[in-house]
């Protein structure tokens, strides 16, 4: 078997992520919120938007962390909506233009205080969709690498938390338990973000396993 230095500390810390990713975001969710919520007894009115499906284990554990840590920290009452917008398997510019067109009819009667967008398309989306759907609104998002956002500029009201995807240790723990691997496929959505970032685990397979091929595939 394969022995990586700190293998089983990079096994740990895989492992301890979701929380800790969870504590991040939580946190500056409520330093956020308690900014741009003024104290009052009104309820507040906080949309979810996922890229994916929130049923998804890491989209259930992001909405759940969150919501969790709204209830828990903010004292106002809260209504929290979800949206599943699914723009990894319906990205087309007609399906992206009807959703504008129904989330804008469906919150159209409804005063939003908060918009978070969940995952890098999901932040895309309502970089250009926002406006329309939710005006004036602030948004906040989670779950982005900076790289998928490359060449624009976050306006005054639209903040959050990058992250940046290391792909090095989760293939250095999968070669250990499968150190006679040959051949190696990295399977990402189609959509132009999820298709630039199945260019950063190919990289990181080449620079840790030299012998096996690497191929990408898009779905």
């Amino acid at each position: 078997m394969i022995a990586f230095p700190g293998a089983e500390q990079q096994r740990r810390r895989l492992a301890g992520w979701p929380k800790s990713a969870l504590l991040m975001i939580g946190s500056a969710v409520v330093l956020w919120t308690a900014w741009i919520f003024p104290a009052a007894a009104d309820t507040k009115r906080v949309v979810l938007l996922f890229d994916e499906r929130p049923g998804l284990p890491g989209m259930a554990a992001v909405e759940a962390g969150f919501v969790n840590w709204l209830t828990s920290h903010l004292s106002d009452r809260l209504e929290v909506y979800h949206e599943a917008m699914d723009l990894s398997r319906f990205g087309t510019t007609a399906y992206r233009t009807r959703l504008r067109e129904f989330l804008q009819a469906k919150y159209a009667d409804k005063k939003i205080d908060l918009a978070v967008a969940v995952m890098g398309p999901a932040l895309d989306f309502l970089l250009d969709n926002a406006e329309a759907i939710f005006p004036g609104v602030p948004i906040l998002f989670c779950g982005v690498d900076k790289r998928e956002i490359a060449g624009r500029s976050l306006p005054p009201h639209v903040s959050g938390i990058f992250l940046r995807r290391m792909f090095k240790p989760t293939v250095q723990v999968a070669l250990e338990l499968h150190p006679d691997v040959r051949h190696i496929v990295v399977v990402a959505a189609a959509s132009s973000t999820r298709a630039s970032n199945c260019d950063a685990p190919s990289t990181s397979i080449a620079r840790v396993h030299h012998t096996a091929s690497v191929a990408s595939l898009g779905t």
